[in-house]
């Protein structure tokens, strides 16, 4: 049996860990395990959080559905785990612009690369999810192609990304999804105001 360490969610008091058991023989099956430190001041006592959804100043967070418009399957896979252990809910992988927007009805939120199967045609899925009401942030290993940014979107992040910063964006995401403009964007976010 693998055990892996995820980073989970990080706050100003505390590191959270994920303990992922990977059975070899059924590797799409994991068992998770929380691993916090017993002085975290948000656990009540004896309290077990698998998927925290914690706010940066430690307020209960709303939980979102979340798109994931990648098509490289390792990275769209950790980006799913990464959502469901932040306490939301995966509505589906796109791997180019046509399943993007069979999913978007159900969507409240998106991570979306620029160059999908069908070319770079993330820019063209990002602009129709933001009139579509959806809060996106992009994640590409070419932030160069989003020049000027897309309007509506909050920002990019460039890949590859450390799990930390993943935790970090997405929460951001989540916060301004839920209305609050006051919380600075993380360090590794380029906000398309500011290209």
């Amino acid at each position: 049996m693998d055990v892996q360490f995820r980073w989970v969610h990080a706050d100003e008091h505390a590191l959270h860990l994920a303990l992922v058991f990977v059975d070899p023989l059924h590797p799409h099956t994991t068992n998770r395990h929380s691993v916090q430190p017993s002085n975290n001041p948000w656990n009540k006592p004896g309290e077990t959080r698998v998927n925290p959804s914690i706010g940066q100043f430690g307020e209960d967070t709303m939980s979102f559905n979340v798109l994931i418009v990648e098509d490289q399957p390792l990275v769209a896979l950790n980006l799913q785990d990464t959502i469901e252990e932040l306490g939301h809910r995966p509505v589906g992988i796109a791997s180019n612009m046509y399943q993007a927007l069979m999913l978007a009805t159900d969507a409240d939120m998106a991570l979306v690369d620029v160059n999908l199967e069908d070319g770079p045609t993330g820019p063209i899925v990002g602009r129709t999810l933001v009139e579509a009401d959806v809060t996106v942030l992009f994640m590409t290993s070419d932030p160069g192609a989003l020049r000027g940014g897309v309007p509506g979107a909050l920002g990019v992040i460039q890949k590859p990304i450390l799990n930390l910063e993943l935790v970090e964006a997405i929460q951001y995401v989540a916060d301004r999804r839920a209305g609050r403009t006051d919380i600075p964007p993380p360090k590794s976010l380029v906000e398309f105001d500011a290209v």
